[in-house]
């Protein structure tokens, strides 16, 4: 019986996918399979430590239902690819087998027929897969409080802010350039005088959505935001919300409400 594959893959950058699909590809050819194409699979830059959001495996799952079978393999480069979680990786493999469907992770060699040893192995692999999730989780966190108590920030762009590299006068970087060490923000000034004026309209009793409508109607710049996949650039009230509340201009968004206070304390 000549077996139908069909593939996933999960990477931070889309020149990794090929690299992962070309390991899979060798592998079935090794082993006589034929690659379904139309049943490759891809997650892209999404954390392994949960399967919010992994449409792609999600998907494999729901096609590895049907009947009649439109492919008997999975075939996944390695444990880490597949999840992170240990046991996310144990109750994926185990809802494939119970609808027929085998997975062989291809650079591990590990295939779910062999039973009680693939098991084992692949318990222990993801164990291993998640550990390493969640130390460099750690790892990454001890350097972002290091940048910070050197007074970097961390974090990405701010409105009313942009962010400055810091750069080593001597050592090079990567891409010729100078190496950077830190990350600052500086004020913009045109976008400063925007958020002063959405905290006074704030004090001032305006709703987020009369601000928001305010600023759109005048044709202000908007900062640029990713809603359910697509960009926005244009005021709404959600946006007006993340200003006012934001830690950054916490200092000026506590002066106006006082006065607003005081104002309402006098009538």
């Amino acid at each position: 019986m000549r077996h139908l594959r069909a593939l996933f893959v999960k990477a931070a950058a889309r020149i990794l996918y090929w690299d992962q699909i070309r390991n899979c590809r060798r592998a079935a050819e090794q082993n006589g399979w034929l690659v379904l194409d139309e049943y490759i699979r891809f997650d892209s830059a999404l954390s392994g430590r949960t399967m919010v959001g992994r449409e792609g495996v999600l998907q494999l799952v729901e096609c590895a239902k049907q009947r009649p079978l439109p492919f008997d393999c999975l075939l996944i480069d390695d444990t880490s690819r597949h999840s992170r979680y240990t046991p996310d990786a144990i109750r994926e493999c185990d809802a494939f087998a119970f609808y027929g469907v085998f997975v062989y992770f291809v650079s591990d060699r590990l295939d779910s027929r062999d039973g009680d040893n693939f098991r084992l192995v692949h318990m222990f692999k993801s164990y291993g897969d998640e550990r390493y999730s969640k130390d460099l989780a750690k790892k990454i966190h001890r350097g972002q409080e290091g940048r910070v108590l050197k007074g970097y920030t961390v974090g990405g762009s701010c409105y009313g802010y942009r962010n400055k590299y810091i750069r080593d006068p001597i050592q090079k970087g990567d891409h010729g350039e100078n190496k950077v060490i830190g990350v600052e923000q500086e004020i913009v000034p045109e976008e400063a005088a925007v958020v002063v004026r959405i905290m006074d309209m704030r004090a001032a009793g305006y709703s987020f959505a009369r601000i928001a409508k305010t600023l759109k109607a005048e044709g202000v710049t908007a900062p640029r935001r990713t809603y359910k996949g697509r960009v926005q650039e244009y005021w709404v009230a959600s946006s007006i919300k993340e200003i006012t509340r934001n830690e950054l201009l916490e200092s000026h968004a506590k002066a106006p409400q006082s006065s607003r206070r005081n104002q309402n304390q006098a009538r």
